[in-house]
């Protein structure tokens, strides 16, 4: 929306787990066949073998995000001439990410809300393994003391004036030079 590219980490990783063979063979090599089925990537399989693992959910991060990492760059390299590019990561902030980008967004959801959303879009988790998840992410707080800028997304707040907003925020020169932004000459 509003022409801005817009990068989902998370989709895009699911697409190259799924798509590219060396990746996926990988994956099968560190966690066995049944990773994949006749649909693809079996998630719930996935998660169930790294998620209670800190060794293993780094073992798998570190397979992953090299691939994930070349398909991001490539993704970069596409859209350099934007005024300014969007990427969308649920962990941006626990993977450390969120060093490697100009300025933060924290989209801002209460705990409750959150879990009620996931569960509407997660069927294959329950209501005890996302709140295992919920634990091991950063708090609010933690959040709010390194995002540059916050979205509340709660089902009672408005959303659309503080976009557009930002939106028109991050096109000014004085934003841009602030946050390291080189735009194009052509602008």
């Amino acid at each position: 929306a509003l022409g801005v590219p817009y990068y989902d980490a998370d989709a895009e990783t699911k697409t190259i787990m799924n798509s590219h063979i060396p990746l996926r063979n990988a994956i099968q090599d560190a966690f066995g066949e049944s990773c994949y089925n006749e649909n693809g990537l079996n998630r719930p399989y996935l998660a169930e073998k790294v998620f209670h693992s800190e060794s293993e959910t780094q073992k798998l991060n570190a397979i992953v995000h090299p691939f994930v990492a070349q398909g991001y760059a490539q993704w970069i390299e596409k859209h350099k001439n934007a005024a300014y590019i969007l990427k969308e990561a649920a962990l941006l902030f626990e993977s450390g990410s969120y060093q490697s980008v100009h300025f933060t967004i924290n989209i801002s959801v209460p705990a409750p809300e959150r879990l009620k959303r996931v569960l509407s879009r997660d069927a294959f988790r329950n209501q005890a393994q996302i709140e295992a998840i919920m634990e091991r992410q950063w708090s609010e707080d933690q959040r709010l003391e390194v995002a540059d800028f916050t979205l509340r997304n709660s089902n009672t707040d408005i959303v659309l004036p503080t976009i557009l907003e930002l939106h028109s925020q991050f096109q000014t020169p004085t934003f841009q030079e602030k946050y390291g932004i080189h735009r194009p000459s052509t602008y």
